[in-house]
C-alpha cells in the first residue's frame, strides 16, 4: 500500500524474538522511530506460507531448516507504515548477519545465534507488496492518525 511519500511494509518478528520475548522491546524501536504500525498479528506459519514468502529458496538444501525454524512457535506479523520506510527499517534492522549489525540495531540488539536471524523487513517497495498480501488480508490494514485522541466526550 502506498500514499504518496508513505509506503507500507511487512515485518516479521520471527520464532527466536518471540521465543525470547523480545517482541516488544523490538516494537518500541520501531515505534521510538515515529513508524506507525497499522497492523500486528500473532500467528503460525505453515509451509505453505512459507514456500509464498521465501519462493526463491524453496529449491535449496536448507529451505527445510527455514521451515523447521519459522514453525517451531508462532511469529508476529507487523504492517509498518511511513514515509521512506525502506530506508529507516532497513537502517533498523540491518544486515542478514547480525554479527555484521551495528550495535544500535535490532539484529545486534536481540540476535541470540548465528543461525537465526530474529526479524524480517521487506527489502523494497515490490516486495512489501507482494509479502503483504501474504500475510494480511486488505481489511486487516488499519488507517489512523498518530498523536491525536478523540474527545470522548462527545
Amino acid at each position: 500500500m502506498r500514499t504518496k511519500n508513505f509506503q507500507t511494509s511487512l515485518v516479521l518478528l520471527k520464532t527466536d524474538t518471540v521465543l525470547n520475548a523480545n517482541m516488544w522491546n523490538v516494537i518500541k524501536k520501531f515505534e521510538q522511530k515515529k513508524l506507525k504500525i497499522v497492523w500486528i498479528k500473532m500467528m503460525w506459519l505453515d509451509e505453505k506460507i512459507l514456500r509464498q514468502h521465501y519462493f526463491h529458496v524453496v529449491d535449496k538444501p536448507f529451505f527445510s531448516w527455514i521451515v523447521k525454524y519459522m514453525t517451531q512457535s508462532p511469529i508476529l506479523a507487523l504492517a509498518i507504515y511511513w514515509n521512506n520506510w525502506v530506508e529507516i527499517v532497513r537502517k533498523l534492522t540491518w544486515t542478514t548477519n547480525p554479527a555484521e549489525a551495528e550495535s544500535w540495531t535490532i539484529r545486534w540488539d536481540f540476535w541470540h545465534d548465528f543461525n537465526t536471524t530474529v526479524i524480517h523487513s521487506s527489502d523494497s517497495l515490490e516486495n512489501a507488496e507482494r509479502e503483504l498480501k501474504i500475510f494480511f488480508k486488505n481489511n486487516e490494514i488499519f488507517e489512523y492518525e498518530k498523536n491525536t485522541c478523540r474527545n470522548l466526550e462527545e
